[in-house]
């Protein structure tokens, strides 16, 4: 974005209609996974959810209790998975943030133009 703002830098309805923004590059672009990629992620990030979901679930006697009755590597499998649903889902977030934040300036660019033809 141009105009003094920076990606994480608020808005204002005032100041939104005059940011500007470059499409992305291809490069940039890389990171969406095709369909069937998103079929393997899927299963795979769902555990990690589930993983997740069910930790939230247990007082910190009961996660102390788990970790020390498992196994080394199954509890470094469970916090690999989540660390990997992480930096997908990251990514993925980065992405959803960015096409919101432009279309809430084209919105407001937009309506700008009505007013101005009223």
């Amino acid at each position: 974005m141009s105009a003094g703002a920076t990606d994480n830098q608020l808005a204002t309805v005032e100041s939104a209609p005059g940011l500007d923004f470059a499409p992305w590059s291809a490069e940039d672009l890389a990171c969406i996974p095709d369909a069937k990629q998103w079929i393997n992620d899927a299963s795979v990030f769902y555990l990690a959810v589930r993983i997740s979901a069910s930790l939230l679930g247990k007082t910190k006697a009961e996660m102390v209790e788990l970790v020390d009755t498992q196994e080394a590597d199954t509890v470094i499998e469970m916090l690999e998975r989540i660390e990997s649903a992480i930096d997908a889902y990251s990514v993925i977030l980065k992405l959803l943030e960015a096409a919101q934040a432009r279309l809430i300036v084209a919105g407001a660019a937009a309506a700008q133009r009505v007013e101005a033809r009223s």
